[in-house]
C-alpha cells in the first residue's frame, strides 16, 4: 500500500523562506507518491513559539481523521515504500497517535515493530486521530516551550506508538528552531 492509503490527509509545515526544504521534501514526496497540502508555517522572532503555533494551527484547522503531519526536514529512509506496509500491518488498532520517527524518552516494547510511548520528542513525522485532537490542542495551548514536549506530556494518557525501526529521520542541516547546524541521527535509536 502507498502512504496516502494509510494516511489520506497529509500536511507539510514549511516556512515560506525555506524553499530549499520544500523542494527537498517535494522531491521525496513525488518519489514515494505522497500527496500533501503545504501549510505556511508561522514565522515568529521566537522560532520555538513559531513552531508551536504552526502545529497548533494545523491541528486546529484541519479536521481530518487521521491527520498526518510532516515538518519540512523529514527525510524518508531508503526502502521506505517496502518497509511501510510491513510496519503498518503491525500497528495496534487502538492507536491514538503514532510517530514514524522520534527521539524516544520513555517507551516500552509493544511488538516487534512498535514501541508504546510514555514520552518522546520530535514532531517531524507523526499522525493523530480525531478523537485526540482536543487533547493535542490543549497541550499546545498550555505549554510555552517546544511542541514536541507539549505532546510528550500527554503520551502517558493515550495510546501513542513509535516505530522501532525509524522510517523518517530529520535532515541534517541548519535548524531554524535551534538556530544552528544540527544532526539528530544519534537520537533516533532504541
Amino acid at each position: 500500500m502507498k502512504f496516502n492509503e494509510y494516511f489520506p490527509n497529509v500536511v507539510l509545515i514549511n516556512l515560506d523562506r525555506r524553499v530549499d526544504r520544500l523542494e527537498q521534501f517535494d522531491k521525496q514526496a513525488k518519489e514515494f507518491g505522497i500527496e500533501y497540502e503545504r501549510f505556511s508555517a508561522v514565522d515568529l522572532k521566537n522560532p520555538v513559539a513559531g513552531c508551536r503555533e504552526s502545529h497548533l494551527s494545523v491541528v486546529s484547522q484541519y479536521d481530518y481523521d487521521p491527520l498526518f503531519i510532516f515538518e519540512d526536514d523529514a527525510l524518508l529512509v531508503e526502502g521506505f515504500e517496502d518497509k511501510l506496509p510491513i510496519i503498518m500491518s503491525h500497528l495496534p488498532e487502538d492507536w491514538d497517535a503514532l510517530y514514524l520517527g522520534a527521539h524516544i524518552l520513555d517507551a516500552k516494547e509493544h511488538n516487534e515493530y512498535w514501541l508504546k510511548s510514555n514520552g518522546a520528542s520530535s514532531t517531524h513525522a507523526y499522525a493523530i486521530r480525531g478523537r485526540t485532537k482536543a487533547m493535542y490542542i490543549q497541550a499546545l495551548k498550555e505549554h510555552d516551550g517546544h511542541s514536541d514536549r507539549a505532546f510528550s506530556n500527554i503520551h502517558k494518557d493515550l495510546n501513542v506508538y513509535i516505530v522501532k525501526s525509524t522510517l523518517i529521520w530529520q535532515t541534517p542541516g541548519y535548524s531554524d528552531i535551534q538556530e544552528c547546524e544540527v544532526n539528530y541521527d544519534n537520537l533516533f535509536r532504541f
